[in-house]
């Protein structure tokens, strides 16, 4: 027997280490000799003869994992012009665009929709074409989002999208290699590994595609059964074998105590044996992401309300616990000082806001905060060159006006109240019941004077003769106020005041 054409197919074939008894028993009736020659020339060439190998049906896994494309997805491609106008490729990285949250698609629904919400309320509002496709993608957003049903269905497709990109790559470097090596085949290996958690499956997903596209690879399986290798919930494969505990990638422990049972179980795991799903600790990391965040940015009411829901997410987990510790420092060393400041914000009082903000960085070396800044430094700016155009303004009018603009953009603008007179008391001012709609409608006569304000304030405990005297109920430009918030049998009175800048005149006559 000449066994040279056998050899030269055993030594392709068993590049990877090894022949099952489906590629022998095939390789057999292609050149019409015994699988007994086959068996005995593969071990003559080293070649390990797997006789568990059995027929593997690579056309179903490849159809499952490359073929055959998922849920929704040409709707989903249909977004991918719209995303490409913000750099960006899918709708985590749309919501979170230029901000260092890294694993968005692990936070809640709730979560998601609420970023888009914002996004389309406070940056996609104008008549143009970038906030038209920004509110488009927001309401796609609150689609994909809705519940984790229609999460999982977008998660899917961009597994989909990612691993299908992965394999592309690996036969175009078959396609102008001729193969794939040992390490390019482990190279890719890893990278489905971080899609998939399983290294296992990775490998058969690679192997799958290989079988179908025909692309001949060498498999090395160094890492597939090795004890010392552990792979993350990020996808990251770690090598234990220096006894290290946690993930090196991303900080995680590779091996997490249940928090329904305890029972310690491999990171990557995806349910643990009680029926506690895995998925809500990536939840739980994410909104400490988000925690973290808030926390360098000294917002301690949003950082105490991403850990209360990661807590309900993981329930004693060492993580959330220390960032729980280290809000309560900040909050100690800080809080006070923090609040007084977006309090000073709230209210357009920005030179005192300014001024907290630098005792906050006296107390607090390396806070900063460009937003905070920015709206600080803009409001001031605007503010005062209003008030210098007040200044020299030579008509009464324009002057009132200049200086009730700035007063609006910057309450507490040194100058402004002592250029402007107190307004006069508001006139005409009456008040009718309406019983069947259940109102009382104030009414005064308002002036042709931009720069007034009028201030309606109820009390229920007698005759109102100054603005503290009961509770401001409407602040505007407006000539009438209906005041729907009434209950039967209540006596209720009123008083109109008008307001320049933060100066107030007298009651109404």
């Amino acid at each position: 027997i000449v066994y040279g054409p056998v050899d030269k197919l055993l030594k392709t074939i068993g590049r990877k280490g090894n022949i099952t008894a489906d590629e022998g028993d095939k390789l057999s009736k292609k050149l019409k000799i015994s699988v007994d020659v086959v068996k005995k020339r593969a071990a003559k060439l080293g070649i390990k003869w797997d006789a568990s190998g059995g027929s593997k049906d690579y056309q179903a896994t490849y159809d499952k994992y490359y073929k055959t494309k998922p849920q929704n997805a040409s709707s989903f491609d249909g977004m991918k012009q719209m995303l490409s106008s913000f750099n960006v490729d899918n709708l985590y990285d749309f919501l979170y665009v230029n901000t260092t949250v890294k694993n968005a698609n692990r936070l809640p629904c709730e979560t998601l929709r609420q970023r888009a919400a914002e996004k389309k309320k406070t940056e996609f509002y104008k008549n143009d074409s970038v906030s038209g496709t920004g509110s488009k993608l927001c309401g796609q957003c609150e689609l994909a989002f809705k519940d984790e049903s229609s999460k999982d269905v977008y998660d899917k497709y961009l597994e989909y999208t990612k691993r299908k990109a992965i394999l592309d790559d690996a036969k175009s470097i078959a396609d102008i290699s001729g193969e794939l090596s040992a390490e390019q085949a482990d190279e890719f290996i890893g990278q489905l590994t971080q899609i998939f958690r399983d290294r296992k499956l990775s490998e058969e997903v690679l192997t799958a595609f290989c079988k179908i596209e025909k692309i001949s690879y060498n498999a090395s399986g160094s890492e597939a059964h090795n004890a010392n290798i552990k792979v993350c919930r990020c996808g990251c494969i770690n090598d234990v074998s220096d006894g290290r505990k946690v993930c090196s990638n991303c900080g995680l422990e590779l091996e997490i105590k249940c928090p329904k049972c305890g029972t310690t179980n491999d990171a990557n795991i995806k349910v643990c044996k009680c029926g506690f799903k895995f998925e809500n600790i990536d939840r739980a990391l994410a909104l400490c992401e988000q925690a973290e965040h808030a926390i360098d940015a000294l917002d301690f009411t949003v950082a105490k309300a991403h850990l209360s829901d990661a807590t309900r997410y993981w329930p004693n987990s060492s993580k959330v616990q220390a960032l729980k510790d280290r809000l309560a420092e900040f909050e100690q060393r800080v809080g006070k000082e923090v609040a007084k400041m977006r309090d000073a914000i709230k209210e357009k009082r920005f030179c005192e806001a300014r001024s907290q903000y630098t005792s906050i960085q006296k107390l607090f070396s390396g806070y900063s905060d460009s937003t905070i800044e920015q709206e600080i430094s803009q409001s001031i700016t605007k503010a005062q060159a209003l008030f210098n155009q007040a200044k020299v303004a030579k008509v009464e009018k324009d002057i009132l006006e200049l200086c009730a603009q700035a007063y609006e953009l910057c309450s507490d603008l040194p100058g402004v109240k002592e250029l402007m007179p107190a307004p006069s008391a508001v006139t005409g001012m009456s008040v009718s019941v309406n019983g069947n709609m259940k109102t009382n409608t104030v009414s005064w006569t308002a002036t042709n004077d931009k720069s007034i304000k009028y201030i309606v304030v109820r009390s229920t405990n007698g005759w109102i003769q100054h603005i503290a005297d009961g509770e401001t109920i409407f602040r505007g430009s407006a000539n009438s106020y209906s005041d729907k918030a009434i209950e039967p049998g209540v006596t209720y009175y009123y008083n109109v005041f008008a307001e320049r800048a933060g100066v107030f005149s007298q009651g109404a006559k």
